[in-house]
């Protein structure tokens, strides 16, 4: 009992002071744009002490304090600074568990402020759960498999570069983890070569191939995992003679080493 009522004592002593620091630095706070997250939108993943901020006096309010809730999803306006301490002013989203909603009313939107140390430690950028998705993709490295042709397995470095639209999922609110849904097209370079000729080229040879294929992208933060099948068509010779022209390939990659992925949103 004795080390709760400490414990209350030494809680209520913190507040205190901090509430002194904070009345010191009133009345300054002048917001300017903040080129880097202006008009971004974040996520609140642990709870965080804001204050509100008066955007025409340009002033923080001293006795207007909330505590914004995980999941709070918010968009940045600029920045304010306090003795060298540099704050993030922002605005909630509707919907947010700090003024239910009322921040984000076009008549009278409330904004707030944040530490930088809180913004930095306690949010991340959101993103949305859902959405289409386009970018590049680079598969360097297929496991194409047997035919009636080609009576073996065969691991080869023939390069496809193209460009891929697909569905992208949000997995998680606080994390950026994400899954990829992608259909891709471009071009491969293919090497044909006596082994996958039947012996009708005499000497390894590069020939550009039209290459097809559908893809799953799982993201978790920069780690990537992906999978990729689809078949590869030499339009010209040596297509009558080349044993996997139009067979299925697989690719698996961690990482960026054998799937590259640059999406945008």
């Amino acid at each position: 009992m004795k080390a709760f009522k400490f414990l209350m004592l030494v809680k209520m002593l913190c507040l205190s002071l901090a509430g002194t620091v904070f009345s010191q630095n009133s009345g300054q706070g002048v917001l300017t744009a903040s080129e880097e997250y202006i008009d971004k939108s974040f996520i609140f993943v642990a709870e965080a002490q804001v204050v509100e901020y008066n955007l025409l006096n340009q002033q923080f309010v001293d006795d207007a304090r909330a505590i914004a809730q995980r999941g709070d999803i918010f968009q940045v306006i600029g920045t304010a600074t306090i003795d060298e301490n540099i704050w993030y002013v922002f605005k909630f989203y509707r919907g947010s568990k700090v003024n239910k909603g009322e921040s984000s009313a076009k008549e009278n939107p409330v904004f707030y402020g944040v530490r930088m140390l809180d913004f930095q430690a306690k949010t991340r950028l959101y993103n949305k759960i859902s959405s289409v998705s386009f970018g590049a993709v680079m598969v360097p490295v297929k496991f194409r498999f047997p035919n009636k042709e080609a009576a073996s397995f065969d691991l080869s470095k023939d390069v496809a570069i193209g460009t891929s639209v697909g569905y992208k999922q949000g997995l998680s609110r606080f994390k950026p983890y994400f899954i990829n849904f992608l259909f891709a097209t471009g071009v491969s370079s293919i090497s044909a070569f006596p082994e996958n000729t039947g012996g009708a080229v005499t000497a390894t040879t590069d020939v550009a191939g039209l290459t097809t294929s559908l893809g799953i992208i799982l993201e978790m933060d920069k780690i990537q995992l992906g999978v990729f099948s689809g078949v590869d068509m030499v339009p010209k010779a040596p297509a009558k003679v080349w044993t996997y022209q139009g067979a299925p390939w697989l690719s698996i990659g961690i990482g960026l080493q054998m799937i590259s992925w640059n999406a945008g949103l």
